[in-house]
């Protein structure tokens, strides 16, 4: 079980950001969050464009302890999200899934990194569809009787 954190609203660079930084600093390299690593959060948190009022819905897991294990963010604008940023462990990460599985819409779309297999190949429930380009994880949301969750596989 981990301790969810909302980032501040409106408060661009805060506590909150610099333990950001520094945790996409030790992860990013790792081959599983390649796709939005420390430089990338810099530059949306600096951006004029940034939708600052939806800062709080960039969500960070701690552990018990309080120590940063991972993160949702969207980039820049609210409407590309999600971006599932993590440590490389399973069931923070499949927490992170429910997370956005019991969020109110129809579909999420998840923005995953081609080497992170962790994510593509998690049994996220038992539908699911493998393809050589995009991989197709069906999660129900909270008030959906569908299961809409794309995948997009960023190389």
């Amino acid at each position: 079980m981990y301790i969810l954190e909302k980032y501040k609203k409106h408060n661009r660079y805060n506590d909150q950001y610099d333990e950001v930084y520094n945790y996409l600093l030790t992860y990013c390299d790792k081959g599983y969050n390649e796709h939005f690593h420390w430089a990338r959060f810099e530059w949306m948190i600096g951006h004029p464009m940034l939708e600052a009022d939806q800062l709080d819905h960039i969500v960070l897991f701690r552990n018990q302890d309080g120590i940063l294990e991972g993160m949702l963010t969207f980039d820049t604008f609210y409407g590309d999200r999600y971006y599932i940023i993590h440590n490389n462990n399973e069931c923070l990460v499949r927490e992170m899934v429910d997370f956005i599985s019991g969020q109110d819409g129809e579909s999420a779309i998840v923005k995953v990194n081609s080497k992170d297999a962790l994510l593509i190949n998690i049994n996220i429930r038992p539908l699911y569809i493998k393809d050589l380009i995009i991989r197709v994880c069906r999660i129900r949301m909270k008030n959906s009787m569908l299961y809409q969750v794309l995948i997009q596989i960023i190389v």
